[in-house]
């Protein structure tokens, strides 16, 4: 019996794993929230970020990743280590082929937006704005400039709409981040 149990045993047929299906990242681009530094206060630039994430959702040509998968994406304990992002990672759980990650930054001469694309099958390439007096300025000039719209392939320059007032900025950005705006 024990014999007859332990040849049974060594005959039997493991079963397969189920398939894992290999999909490619979808043509889109994550854009990851803007750098920035003491000079801009977290509520604006979240108001900024968002107002740049509807305008490139609104180009023709080009495909985003919307914010709520965004915020997934940045949520994973792999994603962000110590302020850095794991971009490979951050391309993966998105499942986008592109990763944007702009900088605003304050200078002496002004404004300006630099920024990196990611791009899985590709050397990562620099869209750099031009110095501007305000930062509003320095995303708009940034976002219609011809080095930006022919690095992401897209078939018109993005339209950014968003007020002028830092005031409302910084009121729509608390608003996103749950923080009670100072009043107007």
């Amino acid at each position: 019996l024990l014999f007859g149990g332990a040849w049974w045993w060594s005959q039997r047929k493991n079963p397969a794993p189920p398939p894992i299906a290999a999909v490619p990242p979808l043509q889109r681009v994550l854009v990851l929230p803007m750098a920035h530094d003491t000079d801009m206060p977290d509520a604006r630039a979240l108001a900024y970020d968002a107002h740049v994430l509807d305008a490139l959702a609104a180009t023709p040509g080009l495909a985003v990743v919307d914010g709520e998968r965004t915020d997934q994406a940045l949520r994973q304990a792999d994603a962000v280590r110590a302020g850095r992002y794991d971009i490979p990672t951050v391309h993966r759980i998105a499942a986008a082929n592109r990763v944007l990650q702009p900088t605003l930054l304050h200078t002496a001469e002004g404004w300006r937006v630099q920024a990196i694309l990611h791009t899985i099958d590709a050397s990562d390439t620099s869209i750099d704005g031009p110095v501007a007096r305000s930062a509003l300025e320095a995303i708009r000039d940034w976002l219609v400039a011809p080095a930006f719209r022919d690095t992401l392939h897209a078939t018109a320059s993005p339209v950014l709409a968003m007020p002028d007032k830092d005031a409302a900025l910084d009121a729509y950005g608390s608003a996103k981040l749950g923080v009670q705006p100072v009043p107007l």
